[in-house]
C-alpha cells in the first residue's frame, strides 16, 4: 500500500505524540503528560474486575499523580 505525504506526516505525528505519552509516564514528568490531552479527555479504562473512567483533563491528571 502506497502512502501519500499527508498519511506518512501524519503516522510521525502519532508516534511523536505516543513517544512523548510514554516518556512522561516513564519519568512522572505531570506538565509534559498535561500538554498532551486536550480539556475534554474522556479516559476509560477496563480490565479483569475493574473500570475506571474519566471525563477533563484535570481529573485524569489526579488519578495519574496518585
Amino acid at each position: 500500500m502506497a502512502y501519500t505525504l499527508q498519511q506518512l506526516s501524519d503516522i510521525e505525528d502519532l508516534k511523536l505524540l505516543k513517544h512523548r505519552y510514554f516518556r512522561g509516564m516513564d519519568t512522572g514528568n505531570w506538565e509534559l503528560l498535561d500538554s498532551l490531552f486536550a480539556d475534554d479527555v474522556t479516559v476509560d479504562f477496563r480490565g479483569g474486575g475493574y473500570r475506571v473512567s474519566f471525563t477533563g483533563r484535570e481529573n485524569y491528571m489526579v488519578f495519574l499523580k496518585n
